[in-house]
């Protein structure tokens, strides 16, 4: 199934790109050129976007973590100070 749904993917990227350089450029770009630009995006630029993506999520994380840690902190229960032992009266 997950190869069925990458085709199926693939398949409609292809058609926008080509749905694309028709809308923009006038221009009817077959099926195999799609998808060679297609392979180039995947390989050349895809990196970038997915690297901000990635950077977008660690700081989303850590800031939901350092609001975790703040709750966390402020439901810790203070413990109450036992006095010290007595002095002895000897």
């Amino acid at each position: 199934m997950k190869d069925d749904t990458l085709k199926e993917e693939r398949a409609q990227i292809v058609d926008k790109i080509r749905q694309f350089f028709q809308d923009e450029r006038d221009e009817e770009l077959g099926e195999l050129p799609a998808a060679m630009l297609l392979d180039f995006i995947e390989k050349e630029i895809a990196p970038f976007f997915y690297n901000r993506g990635v950077r977008e999520a660690k700081a989303k994380t850590i800031e939901a973590f350092a609001s975790l840690t703040e709750e966390m902190d402020y439901l810790e229960m203070l413990v109450p100070k036992r006095p010290g032992p007595r002095p002895s009266r000897d």
